[in-house]
């Protein structure tokens, strides 16, 4: 046995596994110190201790059956050994041993020292500000018998997005963000790349007659480690108390695992106390959110109010559905009455709600002009003030007060407000859709049609006729674009759209022949121009049949309506808009400028 361990010495097999061993520690020290730097994979660390692992056994045994030569490497059996330079490559090897343990002192003192050094106090504050403190929601899936129920599973998952939202110093993805992903069945890091957090918290629900069962998981993405799970067989009662639990849940374990002191309890207060009403409520808000059959959808929250007249949220989110109906095309009941009534029910019930305030915002700007009132802009933006400082994370808010601002002609004022919304919810299509048209009409047309391509290529749905799009294909020299989204819009496939581009690139020209043509189109089509057509009469100079309908008037602030603007019917649209009430208290656009006490011109 002595003579084997005196070879193996001999051989310098002994050498180089201490040599093996100190440059493999060098190695993974300097690949944990570029991995953050370069942006490595996770897995990279992982496959270098691999490879150094199988490269291990492999370097023994070469030493111990090959030695180097001056002729290059022979098998040690074919090595005389008079002639043997064993002793001359040891001493080598212990060289190439003190250097690597040079280096490795050098690592080891540069991480104490430098590493961790106290870095300065602005540095720190940034770090704990960022680090670990952001979470997605994603929606839970739905284990019960019964794939109807997944409004409940939907509905319990957003339900506590929404407490987490309120807690201080978390940032909590938005819900459009996180369920983007429902069905997809993404893995997890590509999730919170996406969504640029650090933790995702995933579930199941399962609900069978009044019992419910709740599964969650919270887990850390850069550790690819579950920080906390739990499981909840309760009573559909108890349902508020769950989400209490499981949020607080999140916060304690975030606190433990990454001592974020400042993360502060929240507290969860029953909706209602008629689980009817609740369930009542959660599928006709998830038919709401997704515009599925919002008829049924207003339905079911009346059922949950007559269950529960003190329901706040359900009135609410009634007043919600009622407001948008109109601009959906349903008009069979006065549904801006109705959802004046629904919001001021809510708000009598809880004034700390904020979605119910943009709803009343949004109503005074857009919906009640349908029943012959002005738009009363300065107490829609105080509506919409109030949604905000009620929750500042109300992408909605955001988004229709920058609409506000579109339509009266701020578009600085509008853009930031669609660049906050934007922020909050970065996959919200209303937000972009509008925000592209903003800077399409605002003359920034590159950057708004590149914003309408990445829609698309999201898969929103790009639509509102010729108000913003088709002028910007036409301006940047692409009249075939222009022509093939007007004939894939949908109820436009035959209209006369090559007479509409001829028109609108030769303002001052004849285009009898081509009025001619929409008229006729219009016929057929059984197509009202007067009514949401707007940018078509715009464009064939028809100003005397362009009424003040409650669409989304871009059209007026084209820069290629200039003539219009100076015209009698552009203040005849805009008194009907009453967009001189607000001027002339608030200030006027840029487009515009005040001549005396009642007076004004646009360019």
């Amino acid at each position: 046995m002595n003579s084997f361990f005196a070879e193996l010495k001999r051989r310098n097999v002994v050498r180089v596994a201490v040599a093996y061993v100190v440059v493999s520690w060098v190695i993974l020290q300097f690949v944990d110190v570029i991995q953050d730097p370069l942006n490595l994979p996770g897995w990279f660390q992982t496959v270098t201790i691999v490879f150094l692992g199988i490269g291990f056994p492999i370097a023994l045994i070469v030493s111990w059956a090959f030695e180097v030569t001056s002729e290059g490497l022979k098998k040690t059996e074919e090595v005389d050994r008079s002639k043997s330079v064993t002793h001359g490559t040891g001493q080598k090897i212990n060289k190439l041993i003190i250097g690597a343990l040079v280096l490795a002192v050098g690592f080891l003192l540069y991480d104490k020292f430098i590493l961790t050094s106290e870095p300065p106090a602005e540095t720190i504050e940034i770090a704990e500000a960022q680090a670990g403190t952001s979470i997605a929601v994603l929606p839970f899936v739905n284990m019960s018998n019964d794939p109807d129920q997944e409004y409940f599973s939907d509905g319990i998952s957003e339900e506590i997005l929404n407490v987490l939202v309120r807690v201080d110093g978390l940032s909590v993805a938005s819900r459009t963000s996180s369920f983007a992903f429902k069905g997809r069945n993404p893995n997890i890091p590509e999730i919170a790349e996406t969504l640029n957090v650090d933790h995702i918290l995933e579930g199941s629900v399962r609900k069978q007659g009044n019992r419910v069962r709740i599964t969650a998981q919270l887990i850390d993405v850069k550790t690819d480690r579950h920080l906390w799970s739990e499981t909840y067989d309760r009573e559909l009662t108890d349902i508020f108390k769950i989400q209490d639990e499981i949020s607080n849940a999140i916060v304690t374990a975030l606190k433990d695992t990454l001592g974020l002191e400042t993360l502060e309890a929240v507290s969860v207060q029953a909706m209602t106390g008629n689980m009817s009403a609740y369930d009542l409520y959660l599928k006709g808000r998830g038919l709401f959110i997704y515009r599925i059959d919002l008829p049924l959808s207003a339905s079911l929250l009346e059922q949950a109010v007559a269950l529960d007249e003190k329901f706040a949220a359900a009135w609410e989110t009634l007043a919600a559905v009622y407001g948008v109906m109109p601009s959906w095309g349903f008009r069979d009941r006065p549904y801006s009455d109705l959802s004046n009534q629904a919001v001021d029910k809510a708000i009598s019930l809880d004034s700390t709600l904020s979605l119910a305030y943009a709803v009343k915002g949004n109503n005074l700007a857009i919906n009640d002009i349908q029943n012959g009132a002005p738009p009363n802009w300065k107490q829609s933006f105080k509506y919409l003030d109030q949604a905000i400082e009620n929750n500042p994370k109300n992408a909605t808010a955001y988004l229709w007060r920058a609409l506000n601002y579109l339509f009266l002609g701020f578009f600085d004022k509008a853009l930031a407000d669609f660049d906050a919304c934007l922020k909050i919810d970065p996959a919200y299509g209303n937000c972009e859709r509008h925000k592209g048209s903003a800077l399409v009409v605002s003359g920034q047309i590159g950057a708004g049609l590149a914003l309408y391509t990445e829609g698309v290529e999201k898969g929103f749905p790009v639509f509102g006729g010729a108000g913003a799009i088709a002028p910007a294909m036409v301006k940047e020299g692409n009249e075939l674009a222009a022509l093939l989204y007007w004939r894939t819009s949908e109820g436009f496939e035959n209209f006369p759209a090559a007479a509409w581009i001829k028109a609108f690139k030769n303002p001052g020209g004849d285009h009898r022949e081509g009025w001619a043509k929409v008229q006729k189109w219009a016929v057929e089509n059984e197509m009202d121009l007067t009514s949401g057509n707007q940018d078509i009469l715009l464009v064939f100079g028809q100003y005397e049949k362009i009424t003040p309908v409650p669409n989304y008037s871009y059209f007026i602030w084209w820069p290629e309506a200039h003539e219009f603007r100076q015209t009698g019917h552009f203040k005849r649209i805009a008194a009907a808009r009453n967009y001189p009430a607000y001027w002339f208290e608030f200030g006027f656009p840029p487009f515009c400028r005040q001549l005396g006490d009642d007076d004004y011109e646009c360019e």
